[in-house]
């Protein structure tokens, strides 16, 4: 019996110190439950649920900093954190980043090394005046993907610079009325960019970053208004880009219609153009087929985004169809 306790006794400090992370969500309340997350699973750094925080008396992450994976969603609303730092380790969020009615907040200053969302929602904070301290995001991976609105104090949104890769990029940047610029928005391709919603910034007047130019001259949804002069409408941002008169005139002659497409739709070139060729590809820029037909049937193509390359005796422009 002497030898079998000790025994016994190893096996479980054993069992304690490889204590495995919750299984499912987690939300924590308060910040006993966030100071004490390190002692109910000690050895913790993958989470397979979201994880939910969320109580006012919450002021400080320190209980997480061994977390460097979410599976799920990482969800933050109503503390009184003024930034995130605890959560320094944290690499990828398989699920929303979703940081909402923190009214202390900020900025984002302690995720140094997040890298990759599925969606990024920032809203309601109202003292949150950047998003600094996101310097190694460069992937967001899912539709609605970049939601910034009703940030009252928000002047910067230039932290997100480093986001080079979101694929159906869905942009909203609504109700920040004191934001003046997208600065942060222009590593985007135009190609992954699948609608831009600009409305009720009031004193946003810089919008003519290239890529959204052109995305906006290559005829993408958008949603633009109530914004100041400058970013009040397509139109208006449009006349603040610089295209070469010979991009300009090959856009606005051709129309891929229509679009969205079921079964066949038909490219229309401006009088005096004449139309070559047209090339379509994938979203992944493989050439599925060339034709030098102008109406084009898709009824072979499956659901989802395509670019077609239009050829004519003007030079060449990338338009996107959508295949419903």
């Amino acid at each position: 019996m002497r030898r079998i306790l000790p025994l016994a006794l190893c096996l479980f400090i054993s069992s304690l110190s490889f204590s495995q992370c919750p299984a499912g969500n987690i939300t924590l309340s308060t910040q006993a439950e966030v100071d004490d997350f390190v002692l109910t699973y000690p050895g913790c750094t993958e989470l397979l649920g979201n994880l939910i925080i969320e109580g006012n008396s919450i002021n400080n992450f320190k209980g997480l900093s061994g977390i460097t994976q979410i599976a799920g969603s990482l969800r933050v609303l109503n503390t009184q954190i003024l930034d995130f730092m605890g959560l320094q380790f944290l690499e990828t969020v398989g699920g929303e980043f979703d940081i909402n009615n923190n009214s202390t907040l900020i900025n984002l200053s302690g995720l140094d090394l997040l890298a990759s969302v599925r969606r990024f929602f920032v809203y309601q904070n109202q003292s949150l005046k950047s998003l600094d301290g996101i310097d190694s995001l460069t992937t967001i991976t899912d539709l609605e993907s970049i939601s910034i609105f009703d940030n009252e104090s928000l002047i910067s949104i230039n932290a997100l610079s480093t986001v080079v890769n979101c694929p159906d990029c869905f942009i909203v940047v609504e109700a920040n009325p004191n934001l003046t610029n997208l600065e942060g928005l222009e590593n985007i391709p135009p190609d992954d960019m699948f609608f831009l919603r600009l409305v009720d910034n009031q004193n946003l007047v810089v919008c003519n970053l290239q890529n959204i130019c052109t995305y906006l001259l290559d005829g993408g949804d958008h949603t633009i208004e109530n914004n100041a002069s400058g970013c009040s409408s397509a139109a208006e941002i449009l006349d603040n880009c610089f295209f070469s008169i010979a991009e300009q005139a090959v856009a606005i002659q051709i129309v891929l219609a229509p679009n969205p497409v079921s079964e066949k739709f038909l490219i229309r070139v401006a009088e005096g153009m004449s139309f070559k060729k047209a090339t379509v590809y994938s979203i992944f820029g493989e050439q599925l087929f060339l034709t030098t037909e102008e109406t084009i049937d898709c009824t072979q193509l499956t659901t989802g985004i395509y670019f077609v390359e239009v050829t004519t005796d003007r030079g060449s422009i990338t338009k996107k169809i959508i295949k419903k």
